[in-house]
């Protein structure tokens, strides 16, 4: 579905903001995350904290978010993993 809308869609960057849109938010149990969501077509990792801020991390593999999600502790996850090991460049979502 979301590669279709990605090749039908004349304005490549308005197909991934729609799709990235509709990344389905899965809650987790967390002090700090409060849901975390992937888009295999865009390799994006959206994470929206307790703060009701959110971020995309860009190019992270399924791999990485499969084991995110299944992570004891989201947080330290997203510190060490995310953040430190990989170094994903990320943006904050308005």
């Amino acid at each position: 579905m979301f590669a279709s809308l990605l090749q039908q869609s004349d304005n490549g960057l308005t197909a991934r903001t729609q799709i990235l849109d509709q990344i389905r938010m899965i809650p987790v149990n967390s002090n700090n995350v409060a849901a975390i969501g992937y888009c295999d077509v865009c390799r994006v990792l959206q994470v929206d904290f307790s703060n009701r801020k959110c971020y995309r991390y860009q190019d992270v593999p399924s791999q990485v978010f499969d084991s995110f999600l299944a992570a004891p502790s989201k947080g330290r996850f997203l510190n060490s993993v995310i953040k430190s090991e990989f170094g994903f460049d990320y943006q904050l979502v308005p």
